[in-house]
C-alpha cells in the first residue's frame, strides 16, 4: 500500500508498508548485534522449545491421520482389484466399502487427536510466546 505527500516546496515522497517492514527488520537486525550475549541464547533456547512443542502437538496428529489414509487406500484398491480383476464382486465391494470407512476416518481423526495434542501443550505454548513477545 503505497502513500504518496507532498511537502509545501514541492519535494515528493512516496511511503510503502513493505519498506517500512525492510526498515524494521533492519534495525531489529543491527539491535540484536549489541544485545547481551546471554540473552540471545536464552531467546534461542525459548524458540527451540516453542518449535518441539508445537511438533509434540502436531506431529502425532498427522502421523495416524496419514496412516489411517494410506491403510484405507490400500483396502480400498484391493477391493477393487477383487471386482475388477478377479470378478469377487461381493467380496470386492465389502472390502473397498471397508477401505472407505477407514479413508473417511482419517480427517475426523486427525482434528481429534490435534485438538488434544492443543489442549495438552497449548498453555506452555501460549506463555513461552508471551514471554518471546515481551507480552509478560
Amino acid at each position: 500500500m503505497k502513500d504518496e505527500h507532498r511537502a509545501a516546496d514541492g519535494y515528493q515522497f512516496r511511503y510503502s508498508a513493505g519498506e517500512q517492514k525492510g526498515i524494521q527488520d533492519e534495525v531489529e537486525r543491527i539491535r540484536n548485534q549489541y544485545m547481551e550475549e546471554n540473552s540471545d541464547r536464552e531467546i534461542d533456547e525459548k524458540l527451540k522449545r516453542l518449535r518441539m512443542l508445537d511438533q509434540k502437538a502436531k506431529t502425532p496428529a498427522l502421523i495416524v491421520a496419514l496412516a489411517l489414509g494410506v491403510v484405507g487406500t490400500l483396502i480400498l484398491g484391493t477391493g477393487m482389484s477383487l471386482c475388477l480383476a478377479l470378478g469377487h464382486m461381493v467380496a470386492g465391494i465389502i472390502v473397498g466399502v471397508l477401505g472407505m470407512g477407514i479413508l473417511s476416518a482419517a480427517y475426523p481423526v486427525h482434528q481429534i487427536m490435534l485438538k488434544k495434542g492443543k489442549k495438552k501443550y497449548g498453555e506452555e505454548i501460549r506463555n513461552l510466546s508471551s514471554e518471546l513477545l515481551g507480552e509478560k
